[in-house]
């Protein structure tokens, strides 16, 4: 049984390493691979075992100096620092920041230093994990007290700042201690009684580059500055399905979302690219989601007619 669970993997993952996208495919500039990335498929293994999929629906192009000069572009980075270093190293290379200090977003190194691909909105592919994928997006975030140390997943430490700003009629000693956990990794799934008050639908998952994180457990402590075309937790694969091949969707031009503070040229490129009429892209409206619904439904209808 244990042998056959073994060769049950390691076929898998011969599987899994025939799908993945290579150095060759990340060699392009940002805008071609923003536009090449819609249909693949984002894969991130977690550390307790299960992975989770989900199609790239939408993505924004921000062009390094050399290629932004070309295009006329006006926002771009030049400087490469410590936060940064990722769009810097070669293509395929992930570049895990926080924005608002809250929200991870995850870009992917493209052709030219300083060039890169942000990943916007992924639709959730395998149904056996969206239960999971509602977990962690509805997970909040713990507050963490960080010591000098590197603490473990699970870390006993004792803080002296915290016991200051304790009311002064506790009755606890000074040397208190205070339970640390580590919030990159999944607490126990909740059931469904708890969460069904405020569970997302399908669509609703990943459909924000912020989002997309939460679900897929990203953040730049785990997944910045990964090579994915060798990490082993977390890649872009081609999508076993034949609706998202190259030639079989429609994809979208746009200006890019939340970079009023660009120059006015920028706010006006069509760096944004989605695949139409997909319900996971982060700027689509309930409304346009209920007049689709509806004209699929009058299609029908009119088909069995």
């Amino acid at each position: 049984m244990k042998n056959s669970t073994v060769v049950h993997n390691a076929v898998k993952m011969l599987e899994q390493d025939g799908r993945r996208l290579l150095q060759e495919f990340y060699s392009q500039k940002s805008i071609e691979l923003s536009k090449a990335l819609l249909g693949k498929v984002l894969a991130r293994k977690l550390p307790s075992g299960e992975i989770l999929r989900g199609t790239i629906v939408e993505t924004e192009a921000y062009p390094g100096p050399e290629e932004a000069t070309t295009l006329g572009a006006h926002c771009f980075i030049t400087k490469k620092t410590e936060k940064n270093v990722g769009i810097f190293k070669e293509p395929g290379t992930t570049w895990v920041y926080m924005t608002y200090g809250v929200f991870n977003m995850i870009n992917i190194s493209a052709l030219g230093n300083g060039s890169a691909t942000l990943l916007r909105a992924v639709e959730p592919k395998d149904e056996g994990n969206l239960e999971l994928m509602q977990h962690l997006r509805l997970q909040k975030k713990s507050k963490i007290i960080k010591p000098q140390t590197l603490l473990t997943d699970v870390e006993t430490v004792t803080t002296k700042r915290f016991l200051r700003k304790r009311k002064p009629d506790t009755a606890e000693s000074s040397s208190s201690s205070i339970k640390v956990t580590n919030s990159s990794e999944p607490e126990p799934l909740p059931t469904l009684n708890q969460t069904k008050h405020n569970r997302f639908k399908t669509h609703e998952l990943a459909n924000g580059p912020g989002k997309l994180c939460k679900v897929f457990s990203i953040e730049k402590a785990n997944c910045d500055q990964v090579d994915l075309t060798t990490s082993d937790f977390l890649w872009i694969e081609d999508n076993d399905d034949s609706n998202y091949h190259d030639g079989n969707f429609t994809i979208v031009e746009a200006t890019r979302v939340g970079i009023d503070s660009a120059p006015t040229q920028s706010q006006k490129d069509l760096f944004r690219f989605y695949i139409l009429d997909n319900f996971s892209v982060s700027t689509i409206k309930p409304s346009q989601i209920k007049m689709k619904l509806l004209k699929e439904v009058e299609d029908t209808a009119l088909q069995l007619q």
